[in-house]
């Protein structure tokens, strides 16, 4: 990556980046032999200062990868500042999501010939997976009362070709892969409330509520995957005194359908309902740059199940995650 500021109002930066990615002959999976997949890409951005008032920036990234073929994903966005204590964004985004390797090269069908097991359901490979499109349009707004601090965001956002696991025959045994399954909508808000009550000490809340649409009927595995919980809200607070540091975070998560794909290859969709998780920090800063904290956490209700989509998550529930834990940090 690399910075470049030409004038005190134009600033620049440019980069490039590349991978590659080697899964194992795997018999469960289909990997008769080893699997090299590359991707690499490449992004430019100008930051300009138009006036005193507003400001513009503009960018892109292309990108090229075995596992999606190549595009180029543009963003713009301007701000301006009505007031001293007041500022509007709108931006315009795009981004793109390349298939997974366990999404377009899997083949669980070629692990059953040798086994003993009936044949019941089998998941194809997809060499013709496209991968997944975004485009956004985004409007926010940030008003300064004092020593509260208002953000508010709305967005209208566009998915294409979205990657979900279909059935594409009926058995025994039953045939799935995962398809470009079309297009869908997501509208949404997000509001924060930030106060600074006193040097040292912040107090926030922030939520977001979000509508998934489908535009095009799901094909044939009947229910849709967990995109997001429709809504989320968070109440927290920070501190510092001294040498001491801590924090407090209450987060409320409404319910959602979740996916999970059970040990067998087929998925399963269930309702999680809503649940709040908590996490609170302390640390102590014992000698200049290194402290000592404990930290807790509840951060989901017993056996909630999983909402990742695909084969590379096999397990339906997961055990409520309750943590406490020492750590060490040195800073410098």
């Amino acid at each position: 990556q690399a910075n470049w500021n030409p004038t005190a109002k134009l600033h620049f930066v440019f980069g490039a980046d590349t991978r590659r990615m080697n899964a194992e002959p795997a018999r469960m999976w289909g990997f008769s032999e080893r699997i090299r997949e590359t991707a690499s890409g490449g992004f430019a951005s100008l930051d300009w200062d138009t006036s005193n008032d507003t400001a513009l920036s503009l960018g892109f990234r292309v990108e090229n990868e075995t596992l999606g073929g190549s595009r180029v994903s543009p963003r713009a966005a301007f701000v301006w500042r009505p007031t001293p204590a007041s500022v509007l964004r709108l931006a315009y985004l795009t981004s793109t999501r390349s298939p997974q390797i366990m999404e377009q090269r899997i083949n669980f069908a070629a692990h059953y010939p040798a086994s003993p097991f009936p044949v019941v359901y089998r998941i194809l490979p997809n060499p013709d997976l496209k991968p997944e499109e975004t485009e956004n349009i985004e409007l926010g707004y940030r008003h300064q009362f004092g020593p509260v601090t208002l953000d508010a965001t709305i967005y209208h956002m566009k998915l294409a070709d979205l990657i979900g696991q279909v059935t594409v025959a009926v058995g025994p045994p039953v045939d799935t892969r995962f398809e470009n399954t079309g297009d869908a909508t997501n509208t949404g808000a997000e509001l924060a409330l930030t106060w600074q009550a006193s040097k040292g000490w912040t107090v926030g809340f922030n939520a977001a509520y979000v509508d998934f649409q489908r535009e095009e009927a799901l094909p044939p595995l009947g229910k849709d995957f967990a995109y997001t919980a429709p809504f989320k809200a968070n109440v927290w607070t920070r501190f510092t005194s001294g040498r001491f540091a801590g924090f407090l975070s209450l987060q409320h998560v409404g319910s959602t359908d979740v996916e999970a794909l059970q040990v067998y290859g087929a998925p399963l969709f269930d309702q999680r309902d809503a649940f709040l998780q908590v996490n609170a920090r302390l640390g102590y800063e014992v000698l200049d740059g290194l402290t000592v904290g404990f930290y807790a956490q509840n951060a989901a209700r017993e056996h909630t199940p999983q909402g990742a989509t695909g084969p590379d998550r096999p397990i339906y529930d997961y055990a409520a995650r309750r943590e406490v834990g020492l750590t060490l940090e040195y800073r410098f």
